[in-house]
């Protein structure tokens, strides 16, 4: 091959070989016939007796350019191994090529075995039959990842992978499935707190209306109705919490900024509302018991006006009030998902991620028990 490149400008091929060996072979085959004769009747012998040349192969067995050439009974060559070829990739090359494996001693490529193409696809993965009908490289990989909404758990022999169950979805190329398990709030219990809220706001509503029509009544006033005002305040305002509360929650992979607001406006309302009620009682009772006193110390009678009461109402709501605002700009409550259990189900090959979203401070800022633990000390 070489010498025809150099002699003729270019790489020959294995058919070169051949058709270069035959003649030869015949000249072998006719020279070693008629050695042995000694006046050959050429003509007559490849007319009449072409026969006996043909048998005359089994005998021949001689090297030539394209290797040790001898025939059996079949006339068949088996001077050399038979040539075992197979597609293979040589070096970093991707495409195949048709590699001579044997025999050995000629071998130019090295056998692989198992075929990819017999192995099973990994998970995650299914036979493609386009790669299957139409690649005509037998060590090729005839694997292709699983489209999205589909997995393959386990090796796959199939020609394409299965799909998820409903509630279920995959990316591209999935070993299992995904479902989460978000805990949002049943809309019947969101909606069951918002009649809860227009129930207390109604019937506070309608007691002020009440007290304010009856507001020069003896009873009316011996209540001290500005107390209750300040208390009928404080319980709308505290039930309001139940609204930040019930929006205070979005699903995995919502923006959490609007229920983070939600998370931090809690403690307000709540707490805001909790110091009117219960410091309007307590200013209430105080001021019956200055009354009660003064009048076993002196016979004449004292007025205690509504300035004190609103003066403590005031005091206590400011120091709530800081105590608040500090937590806010200090140590604000965001809303924080968090992942509380993942499973896999065999079975099915479902994976359930079960996340849970509630509302906690930053573990990079302080403490909310340190905003905490003095607004219950303010309440007690």
């Amino acid at each position: 091959l070489e010498y025809g490149k150099e002699k003729f400008g270019y790489m020959g091929s294995y058919d070169q070989i051949v058709s270069y060996t035959m003649p030869m072979l015949i000249v072998e085959l006719l020279t070693s016939y008629f050695e042995v004769v000694d006046s050959p009747d050429v003509v007559d012998t490849l007319v009449n007796r072409y026969h006996e040349i043909r048998r005359s192969l089994l005998k021949i067995d001689t090297n030539t350019i394209f290797g040790p050439v001898s025939f059996n009974e079949y006339q068949r060559n088996d001077g050399r191994g038979a040539a075992g070829t197979q597609w293979v990739q040589r070096g970093n090359a991707t495409a195949f090529q048709l590699g001579c494996i044997s025999p050995i001693d000629q071998a130019d490529a090295s056998i692989v075995l198992p075929s990819p193409s017999a192995l099973p696809c990994p998970p995650g993965s299914h036979l493609d039959q386009d790669l299957i009908e139409g690649d005509p490289a037998i060590l090729a990989d005839k694997c292709t990842l699983c489209p999205s909404d589909t997995f393959a758990q386990y090796e796959n022999i199939n020609l394409q992978c299965q799909q998820c169950p409903e509630g279920s979805s995959s990316e591209e190329g999935a070993e299992y499935c995904v479902a989460t398990e978000d805990n949002l709030t049943p809309p019947g219990l969101e909606v069951l707190g918002f009649i809860f809220v227009a129930l207390s706001w109604s019937s506070t509503i309608g007691y002020m209306v009440w007290l304010y029509l009856n507001r020069s009544d003896p009873v009316a006033k011996m209540s001290q109705p500005e107390s209750l005002f300040l208390l009928c305040v404080g319980a709308i305002i505290s039930t309001s919490a139940i609204i930040p509360l019930t929006l205070a929650e979005v699903a995995p992979g919502e923006s959490t900024r609007g229920a983070s607001v939600a998370c931090r406006s809690i403690p307000f309302l709540y707490s805001l509302g909790w110091v009117l009620m219960y410091t309007s009682l307590t200013a209430k009772s105080w001021r019956l018991f200055k009354v009660a006193r003064h009048a076993e110390q002196s016979p004449f009678r004292v007025r205690i006006g509504v300035r004190e009461i609103y003066v403590m109402v005031a005091v206590v709501l400011l120091f709530d009030l800081a105590v608040l605002i500090a937590w806010v700009v200090v140590a604000p409550l965001q809303y924080i998902r968090t992942n509380v259990s993942t499973t896999l189900n065999e079975a099915t090959g479902v994976m359930t991620i079960e996340t849970v979203g509630a509302c906690q401070g930053s573990p990079d800022n302080v403490s909310m028990w340190a905003f905490l633990a003095p607004i219950i000390f303010i309440h007690v």
